[in-house]
């Protein structure tokens, strides 16, 4: 990876490990400080100046063996074997992917999302490279078009809440560089593990994030600061809720 300059300086940094990722790879997004009440004015002052395009360094590919042993467990019947339904992104969005496609062994657990939406789950947990442990939370998919939203989403978890500026440096960062390896994935010769070829280019993915109704992040974007807007409309960021059981789009 390239080196890249942190634009919040390592004061922001919580750790030496933080440290290290923002001079090896700008993930800043994992600083403790864009949860801070009292840096987070200054935080997304300096999100608005920083240039995400550095963040292609980090490669294209996708884990084509993690694709492949993920499909044969969801084939086979044993992708819920162990789930406990924890509240957690990765649980809840692999239960919803796989409640939404059919491939869940606890259909009536709960409702599905994206029944009654005009989005589908396509995907879930989607990692952004080879080169990186990082993944897309959810893929959303416009029904009827072949438009895909990298998502992040946050489950409601009132004790340890993160901030809309978190979320959106962190899409923006995978979506940026998950797009190529996502169009061999979804559209090229693999376009078989989601089930459906779609006919995509870079214009046709989109970074976005997602949170409950009533949730922290929610409460955040009712009341959300002139800053979080600018971010949304320089980096095309759309944002979703799930009200009750289905997705509704707040801002495209």
């Amino acid at each position: 990876m390239n080196s890249v300059s942190c634009p919040f300086g390592e004061d922001y940094c919580r750790s030496k490990n933080n440290r290290e990722e923002c001079k090896n790879g700008a993930f800043f997004y994992r600083c403790a400080d864009l949860d801070s009440t009292k840096f987070y004015k200054k935080a997304l002052e300096k999100a608005l100046q920083y240039d995400f395009d550095c963040v292609r360094s980090f490669g294209v590919r996708t884990k084509w063996d993690f694709y492949s042993d993920r499909k044969k467990k969801e084939d086979s019947g044993k992708a819920c074997e162990g789930c406990r339904e924890k509240n957690t992104e990765a649980f809840e969005c692999r239960c919803q992917y796989l409640r939404a496609n059919g491939k869940c062994l606890q259909q009536n657990a709960k409702g599905m999302w994206a029944e009654g939406s005009e989005y589908g789950i396509l995907y879930y947990q989607l990692p952004v490279s080879d080169g990186y442990n990082g993944k897309v939370d959810l893929v959303l998919k416009t029904k009827g078009a072949d438009e895909l939203f990298m998502t992040e989403y946050k489950p409601d978890r009132k004790k340890t809440p993160e901030k809309l500026l978190r979320m959106i440096c962190e899409i923006v960062t995978y979506c940026k560089t998950v797009k190529e390896g996502a169009i061999g994935f979804f559209g090229g010769k693999r376009g078989k593990w989601s089930g459906e070829k779609l006919n995509l280019q870079e214009e046709n993915i989109h970074p976005a994030i997602m949170f409950r109704e009533g949730s922290p992040q929610h409460q955040e974007w009712q009341n959300r600061a002139a800053e979080i807007d600018l971010l949304l409309e320089k980096h095309g960021i759309s944002v979703f809720i799930v009200k009750g059981e289905t997705i509704y789009r707040l801002h495209k």
